[in-house]
């Protein structure tokens, strides 16, 4: 396999600084054949996963079952990963068995310091928009991790709900870029994109609570999607179902806020548990009751047997108002910044560091792409807060996942099948 070069969060000012930072990280590269893996390669069971692994505390985290009810846990190299199957209550049960030891430490080390009563208000008060298989699976989750259910809702939804409470545009420390080449921004013109996710995530958290997760709603509830994530979390930052649809969300979009209304992350779940097309889910993004302003993007490969073509397009969008914005010449860059919700932004007005590097970076390689590079940057973003890296290669059937394992460090990339590519 072709040797994988990811460009991470670096302060690139100039085309110089561009080039070193480019130098220094592939100087810094592991060879493909040591790290990367097929997927059956990387299966390890859980009774060899070692215990123990909170730094600093006297209990250690316990491993806890391998599987339960429909439910499984695997162990694929430094990640572990989350099978879950059924009905909404059984899949809340299956995660909050599998996971209970890590769903705590998650609510201790990210719900806990910032909890308030005021928070915790607003949480019951929006948690009456969800539909009602996702209250029944977040409730079964809490009950099986013995952890109070409205806490684990606000891990869901905590930085809407501080929007919506607070009636103020969030100032969190998000650097997150995006993007999606497609046609003939690629040597092929087959599709491929990558994320970054930036985003303050306590070290404990990031190192033993992140994981990818596969949902498989039982029959006539949806489509089988995976979730890139945390435990705990009925969702995830990243996600692509079945049908190749892939979706994320940045910051961003309007100030309108509303609290009885479904939540950036579980609006982004539905999407890719109910969407089979990028036209369907921008459908659902649309109708559906939004807390605050944020982007969603979605792509989704070319289908040659119903002719649907590649697509790419962000969803920029509030409480009140949605704006879309389409690839152009193959090609969909996604930062923390509005291009179209208030107007479309000339190109060369557009003032996003990252954008305009992540632009110059794929204007240097137009048509060349060939999922080899992963050009994802932020710029002036320390490593300490890039959560994940996801790249998702649709015609090989695969993404490719990094998480961040300690300060200022992302652990090795693993490669997992799209949902019905296993």
């Amino acid at each position: 396999m072709d040797k994988k070069r990811f460009i991470f969060p670096a302060h690139f000012t100039t085309r110089l600084k561009i080039l070193l930072g480019i130098f220094a990280i592939a100087f810094l590269a592991i060879p493909a054949s040591s790290k990367w893996h097929s997927w059956s390669e990387r299966v390890r069971p859980l009774d060899q996963i070692p215990s123990g692994w909170i730094d600093g505390k006297v209990e250690p985290l316990t491993q806890g079952p391998a599987a339960a009810d429909q439910g499984r846990l695997e162990w694929r190299g430094p990640h572990i990963v989350l099978h879950l199957s059924g009905s909404s209550i059984q899949m809340g049960r299956q995660h909050g068995s599998l996971l209970k030891k890590r769903i705590q430490l998650m609510l201790r080390e990210y719900i806990d310091p910032i909890e308030s009563t005021e928070l915790l208000d607003a949480a019951r008060e929006m948690r009456t928009a969800l539909p009602k298989p996702l209250i029944e699976e977040l409730n079964a989750c809490a009950e099986a991790a013995d952890v109070d259910p409205d806490r684990l809702f606000l891990a869901q939804c905590i930085g809407d709900i501080r929007e919506a409470v607070t009636r103020r545009r969030a100032q969190e420390d998000h650097s997150c870029s995006a993007y999606v080449a497609f046609g003939p921004a690629t040597a092929d013109g087959r599709l491929e994109c990558g994320r970054n996710l930036d985003y303050r995530l306590t070290n404990k958290v990031a190192r033993h609570c992140s994981l990818v997760t596969y949902f498989t709603p039982r029959k006539g509830e949806g489509y089988r999607f995976a979730a890139v994530g945390v435990a705990g979390m009925v969702t995830g930052w990243t996600l692509v179902n079945e049908h190749g649809l892939i979706v994320a969300n940045h910051l961003g979009g309007g100030s309108a806020t509303r609290v009885r209304a479904i939540p950036t992350l579980l609006l982004a779940r539905i999407v890719a548990q109910w969407a089979k097309t990028v036209d369907e889910g921008v459908e659902i993004i649309r109708k559906a009751k939004r807390v605050r302003g944020q982007i969603i993007w979605l792509a989704q490969e070319a289908d040659p047997i119903t002719n649907r073509p590649a697509r790419a397009v962000a969803v920029e969008y509030d409480a009140e108002k949605v704006s879309l914005r389409e690839a152009e010449r193959g090609i969909l860059i996604v930062t923390n910044t509005n291009r179209s919700f208030y107007g479309v932004i000339p190109e060369r007005n557009v003032a996003c560091g990252r954008y305009q590097s992540l632009r110059k970076l794929i204007d240097e390689k137009y048509g060349l792409l060939n999922g080899t590079e992963f050009l994802t940057l932020g710029e002036g973003v320390p490593l300490s807060i890039t959560q994940h890296v996801v790249q998702v290669l649709p015609a090989k059937g695969i993404f490719q996942v990094q998480h961040r394992i300690l300060p200022g460090r992302l652990g090795e990339a693993v490669t997992y099948p799209l949902p019905g590519h296993e």
